[in-house]
């Protein structure tokens, strides 16, 4: 037994039975490193803790909103109407009219599908526009070589908004077109703060 060891104090009659307890533990400024300061006691060790703060994790309310329209007819040139099948309570994302969905400055996964017949051979092309421009890159294209047949496609992307914008989904097609659906899905992503 360790010649400054109490008997009194240990529960057990091993020649060792180093007692273990807790003391303080604090929060450091972030980035600094943690720390444990070991003490000796009558009959065994104190630890004391210094822990750093973690970085602050994301905040607010969760943003997002969907968008639907179904039975309708795809018109060459002009921007799909949708209607609003979750609004979202942040007011980050909204929409100005039937065709316009309106962004705050942020960050959004965007994904989207569309579904129409066309009348005629032909094609269907659907381009999602958003800070000024169109993206091509993000549409969705389909054709056929015949009548009555319904065409579909899918896309997603990450849309960086630096300042307000409208975002709307263009429709070039060749042919009329008709029983057109599309689904409209945006989720705002939380990123660090500067």
């Amino acid at each position: 037994m360790h010649p400054s060891c109490d008997p009194s104090c240990c529960p057990c009659w091993y020649p060792c039975c180093p007692r273990v307890t807790v003391g303080d533990t604090v929060t450091t400024a972030p980035g600094t490193d943690a720390q444990v300061q070991a003490t000796c006691t009558p009959c065994g060790l104190r630890l004391d803790f210094a822990i750093p703060e973690g970085r602050p994790g994301a905040s607010g309310s969760d943003v997002y909103a969907s968008f639907f329209t179904f039975q309708q007819r795809f018109v060459n040139g002009q921007p799909i109407h949708l209607f609003t099948a979750v609004a979202d309570a942040t007011g980050s994302i909204g929409q100005e009219s039937s065709t316009r969905v309106t962004l705050a400055p942020g960050t959004y996964f965007v994904t989207y599908h569309i579904s129409a017949v066309l009348e005629d051979a032909g094609y269907l092309q659907v381009t999602p526009a958003y800070n000024g421009a169109a993206h091509l890159e993000y549409g969705v294209y389909a054709r056929t070589a015949d009548p009555n047949v319904t065409v579909s496609g899918s896309n997603a992307f990450i849309a960086v908004v630096p300042e307000e914008t409208v975002l709307t989904l263009n429709v070039n097609t060749s042919t009329a077109t008709r029983d057109g659906a599309a689904t409209l899905v945006i989720l705002g992503l939380r990123t660090p703060e500067a």
